[in-house]
This record gives C-alpha cells, structure tokens and sequence, in this order.
C-alpha cells in the first residue's frame, strides 16, 4: 500500500494531532466544568480555580495518551493485516 518512509512521517505527524487534540478536549472540559461550577455553587476561589484548571490538565494529557495508544493499535493492526 505505502511505503515505510511514506506511513511514519504521516503516524508522527498524526500522534502528534491527537495530543494536541485531546489536550484541548481536556482544556474544554475543564472550562465547562468551571463555568457549571460557577453557575450552581457562586463565586468560585482562585485556589478551587487552579484546582479545577489542574484536574482539565490532568484530563487532556489522559485523552491524549488514550488516543495515541488507539493510534498505535490501529497503525498495527492495519500493519499486520
């Protein structure tokens, strides 16, 4: 189908898409979280609001590796069909 040094460069350049991707997944659930927060228990504090941002982190490096290692799954098996 395609050549080695043809799929690589594009599974980098793919591995490297789904980190960012789910980094800004879990950056958009961190913000919706943090506005449902606000919106049912009021102000919310600047630590709560560093604890929140923290665990939106935590959630897209998670998505992230997630993805990646579905992308390596999928790579090979699609490498030893």
């Amino acid at each position: 189908m395609f050549g080695y040094e043809m799929v690589f460069p594009m599974f980098l350049v793919i591995l490297l898409l789904s980190a960012i991707l789910g980094g800004l997944l879990g950056a958009a659930v961190a913000f919706g979280y943090f506005q449902l927060r606000r919106l049912w228990a009021g102000p919310v504090s600047r630590e709560q609001a560093r604890a929140m941002a923290v665990r939106g982190s935590v959630i897209g490096v998670f998505l992230g590796l997630v993805s990646i290692i579905l992308l390596i799954g999928f790579n090979l098996a699609l490498h030893f069909a």
